[in-house]
């Protein structure tokens, strides 16, 4: 996972950091059946205070109720992959968001 973020106070991440995620959390969330309040936990660890990021990265088919599997009938071990990746993909935007 990426560093911990020190954004300007100006800019829309204070107080965004990664370093709080403990493996803890990613179990705790991934047990959970619904994937907003999983993904809700963790975002207020990181003190991350928009789902626009979650909402693009859990977006497509594969989530689709007609073409995907829902969290709900996923595996723990698929969920916490999924949530690992979705961190990965945060820590990504918010370095692009550093560089502009």
């Amino acid at each position: 996972m990426c560093p911990s973020q020190s954004a300007d106070t100006n800019g829309p991440y204070i107080g965004f950091d990664i370093t709080r995620v403990t493996p803890e959390l990613l179990k705790s969330a991934a047990v959970m059946d619904d994937m907003d309040e999983a993904l809700a936990s963790i975002q207020t660890e990181c003190g991350i205070e928009s789902g626009d990021v979650a909402g693009l990265f859990f977006s497509g088919l594969e989530w689709s109720d007609d073409f995907g599997t829902p969290w709900s009938e996923r595996s723990e071990a698929e969920r916490l992959g999924w949530l690992v990746s979705y961190l990965d993909h945060e820590c990504m935007y918010r370095k692009a968001c550093d560089r502009s």
